[in-house]
């Protein structure tokens, strides 16, 4: 066991360049199951979502932890981290993904973060900006405004009727669909970088960074799109009619029609008293961010955002328990100015980039980007039970249940902000932790609306 309790030898304080709180040393046994200089991990992505069709990919992690006799051995998760994912779906979603993380680069107070990405994504949603998304989903039978009108309707059933072929009106194609009338394609090359300096025995820390991206937007406005007629199955020639992104446009409720440059200075202040950063123990983590994007830097839009966030970590029942973690958490996020409609949903904190309202990182009983708003407000809770663990060819593996609750909503003004109407669900999930850093998630969650079931990578917070 020589070497578990590395800080609290004599004289190893004076090897750390600073002090380091003790709050945010890990734990013995995550000491001891920690592995020593560079390895990777990684694993085939399989996905299967009614939206983006069957995915396949792979995302793979390079880690070095250093030695046991670095003094930063028992405060860091890594010393340093590069990730790649490479990723396609059979209905043409493609995304390749770098990026790196260095945690006291140079033995010093400073923690460098960036990378970049590329998407191209045919199938995002877009369910119109403000308090009016949160209204149920509704549609007619087989698309036609001559049959019943169903509301508070379940998405799948929705999607089904909106795929419904009819006559096309005056100036519409002979055979048309309303499929699309939620969707959009959408093109992104991002880079982006980040410092962060520590404070207050590692506790504190302020961030700053920027980001610059091209953006664009393809409608599906009167676009060719794939039929089949139900009797014979052949293909036919089809044209989406309307959509809602059109509609929206053309009356003047919505920016960045067609994409555009997005450039961002960002800043942060983060308040950090976590054990270990993928998978915490015990411990708070605050944050406030702010973003602007305007002409001084040579964006296409001026506008600003602000996000704030708290996250909670506490061990239950220790002396029965190896390890039962409470986790949860509380957001907020305001945007101001003449954003483009796409970048309501966006959400930067100082350690990643999410989605809001709807989908894995936020509301996951709910599709992507279901309420988009001004101001969007969530949280989460979750029980991370660990019931098994062991090493498997010299790779360690912690396997956890995690049940959870998801809850948020949308409002158009920071002042109408309330404690009703939220939406919310439940959900099941199985986490495998692969050697420490490597967090593999399995959820299934639930709502009125919607159910979905998720394969991917790190706690959603």
């Amino acid at each position: 066991m020589a070497g578990l309790c590395l800080a609290q030898e004599p004289g190893n304080e004076k090897k750390l360049p600073f002090k380091i709180d003790e709050e945010k040393e890990l734990s013995e046994m995550d000491i001891e199951n920690k592995k020593e200089g560079w390895y990777p991990t990684g694993v085939p992505l399989f996905t299967s979502d009614p939206i983006e069709g069957l995915g396949f990919g792979a995302k793979g992690y390079l880690y070095n932890n250093g030695k046991k006799s670095d003094p930063f051995f028992p405060y860091t998760t890594y010393r340093t981290k590069v990730s790649l994912q490479v990723f396609y779906t059979t209905k043409n979603e493609r995304e390749v993904e770098l990026n790196f993380d260095i945690p006291y680069i140079f033995n010093s107070r400073w923690r460098i973060r960036g990378g970049g990405f590329y998407e191209r994504d045919p199938n995002l949603l877009y369910f119109g900006i403000g308090e009016s998304s949160l209204n149920p989903l509704s549609y007619y039978v087989n698309n036609d405004t001559t049959q019943q009108f169903v509301t508070n309707a379940r998405y799948n059933q929705r999607e089904k009727n909106l795929s419904y072929r009819r006559k096309g009106r005056s100036g519409e194609a002979a055979t048309v669909t309303d499929a699309k009338y939620n969707g959009y394609d959408f093109e992104a090359g991002v880079f982006n970088l980040s410092a962060e300096r520590t404070y207050m025995e590692g506790r504190l820390r302020v961030v700053g960074g920027m980001e610059i991206s091209k953006t664009r937007v393809y409608d599906f406005y009167n676009k060719e799109v794939e039929g089949v007629d139900p009797l014979t199955g052949q293909k036919l020639k089809t044209f989406n009619g309307k959509t809602k992104l059109r509609e929206d446009y053309e009356a003047g409720k919505i920016n960045g029609y067609k994409g555009g440059w997005l450039n961002f200075l960002q800043v942060g202040l983060v308040y950090d008293t976590r054990d270990l950063e993928p998978d915490p123990g015990k411990g708070w983590f605050i944050e406030a961010t702010h973003e602007y994007s305007g002409k001084y830097i040579l964006s296409d839009f001026n506008f600003s955002k602000d996000f704030i966030q708290a996250k909670y970590f506490t061990k239950l029942l220790p002396k029965k328990f190896k390890k039962l973690i409470l986790a949860s958490r509380l957001g907020i996020s305001a945007t101001t100015g003449q954003a483009p409609f796409f970048e309501y949903r966006e959400v930067w904190a100082t350690e990643e980039h999410f989605l809001a309202l709807g989908g894995l990182r936020s509301l996951r009983g709910y599709k992507m980007d279901r309420f988009t708003a001004p101001v969007i407000g969530f949280g989460n809770v979750e029980l991370r039970w660990r019931f098994y663990d062991r090493k498997i060819l010299n790779q360690h593996f912690a396997f956890n249940f995690v049940p959870f609750f998801d809850f948020g909503r949308v409002w158009n003004d920071i002042k109408r902000v309330n404690l009703s109407g939220y939406k919310y669900n439940e959900g099941l999930g199985l986490r495998v932790a692969w050697n420490q850093a490597t967090i593999i998630i399995f959820d299934y969650a639930y709502s009125k609306e919607d159910s979905q079931f998720f394969f991917n990578f790190e706690h959603i917070f």
